[in-house]
Parts: structure tokens; C-alpha cells; sequence
């Protein structure tokens, strides 16, 4: 269903109404509405809330698509803020789902850090936006499970430096317990 998807970015709709992507895929019509450092629009007394007017216009696009209508929005905040959406009827709100630029970023990434095949041009598309949401410093934190995927370390026997040999150590050599042999026996002699 992927392959077969349809992207378009920044229709308008009959009342001007312009939202940032709708990814026509599967049974689904994904209309998506992405904010970085601005709100959505308010409503006027000539205008409806710019979310309540894209669901009026998607639900009715949907339709002519004879596909599922779903509204996805994309903030920069790092969790959902509830006083952005509260224009959103309620009955729609199952058809509603936010997400954050930071999650974008993971999810970006995961998928080119796989194995996956994905076209040149997509490839270079997502690489970019990585690129400007790092920058932006929205880049999520992926946990330490990403280590998963990086080869072992190389297993060493000891982490500190072989006393006795080091030509300049200062006074302190190390922890005694860590080190071996006449250095050892050098500090219980030097501490009498």
C-alpha cells in the first residue's frame, strides 16, 4: 500500500483552506497539519479555527476518495498540550492523532538506519529533513535500545595504564588495588 501512495502537498480546499499534506494511502485519507514555532489559526468572525475547518474540507475530500479521514498534527512541543486542540469537536477526536517534530526525527531515522529498501529521492528527502530537525534541535532521545545495532566494543583486560612504565605519572599512580608487583610493594614501603 506504501508504494501505491499518494502525496499531496498543500491543497486547497473550496474556502482556501490550505493544509501542509494529505497522504492518500490504503483506506485511508491522511490529512496532516505541521507546526513548528507557530499556532493554528484561531477563528475569526469571518473565519472557523483553521483545524475545525480542515476536517470539515478533508471529511468531505475523504469522501470523494471513499477513504477513512483521519487528521494527524505535528508540533514542536515535546508532549501533547491539549489547549492547542480544544476546538476539535469531540465526537472527531478518535479520528485524531498529534504527534511531535521529535518523534518524526526517530521515526526518520529508523527507517534509514534499516535495511529497508526506499528510493533514492526518498532516501535523500528524509535525510534532509533529519538533517533540519537536528539543527532545529528536535531530535528525539532513542533510548539506549539503538545500541543494539552497533557491534561490541573490543573487551580489554585492564582500563588503567601499566604503572611501572609510564614515564610521567605525577604523584598519584592510580588505585592500589588496580595495580600489580613491586608498584604496589613500592607504596606500602613509601607509606612506612
Amino acid at each position: 500500500e506504501a508504494i501505491e501512495a499518494e502525496f499531496i502537498f498543500w491543497p486547497s480546499f473550496k474556502d482556501g483552506t490550505e493544509p501542509d499534506l494529505v497522504i492518500v494511502v490504503g483506506t485511508y485519507y491522511l490529512l496532516i497539519e505541521a507546526k513548528y514555532l507557530s499556532g493554528f489559526g484561531e477563528e475569526t468572525k469571518i473565519t472557523k479555527a483553521q483545524l475545525v475547518r480542515e476536517i470539515e474540507n478533508g471529511k468531505l475530500d475523504a469522501e470523494n476518495y471513499a477513504k477513512d479521514f483521519r487528521l494527524i498534527a505535528i508540533t514542536g512541543d515535546p508532549y501533547y498540550e491539549e489547549n492547542n486542540f480544544r476546538v476539535i469537536p469531540e465526537a472527531f477526536l478518535p479520528h485524531f492523532t498529534w504527534t511531535n517534530w521529535q518523534s518524526v526525527s526517530i521515526f526518520l531515522n529508523s527507517v534509514l538506519e534499516s535495511k529497508k529498501a526506499i528510493g533514492k529521492q526518498e532516501r535523500i528527502f528524509a535525510s534532509d529533513l533529519c538533517e533540519l530537525l537536528d539543527r532545529k534541535k528536535l531530535r528525539g532521545f532513542r533510548s539506549f535500545d539503538v545500541l543494539s545495532n552497533v557491534p561490541s566494543l573490543r573487551v580489554c583486560p585492564s582500563i588503567f595504564f601499566e604503572a611501572r612504565t609510564a614515564k610521567f605519572r605525577g604523584a598519584f599512580i592510580g588505585f592500589a588495588d588496580n595495580l600489580q608487583g613491586s608498584v604496589v610493594a613500592h607504596l606500602g614501603n613509601s607509606q612506612e
